[in-house]
């Protein structure tokens, strides 16, 4: 799982490797996230670091809101190791 959060215009390069593929069991499978605030419990967390932690909830489908652009891949030869 991974996240970005930009401080300033930027750009991700996100390689995947290799790529996802439901008939072959490598789904993408994406979550909404909850402040952590927003649901009880009584896990420990540093004074003032609560908005640092989230609930995340698998979702049925890809955000409406998501953009992939794929390029063909035109640098060395890729092995298996």
């Amino acid at each position: 799982m991974h996240r970005f959060t930009a401080v300033t215009s930027c750009a991700v390069l996100d390689v995947l490797g290799p790529p996802y593929n439901d008939d072959e069991d490598r789904a993408c499978i994406y979550y909404k996230e909850y402040a952590y605030s927003s649901f009880p419990g009584d896990a420990i967390v540093l004074s003032g670091e609560s908005e640092e932690y989230a609930w995340l909830e698998e979702r049925g489908s890809e955000p409406d809101d998501l953009v992939v652009r794929g390029a063909e891949y035109k640098g060395p030869k890729v092995v298996d190791c």
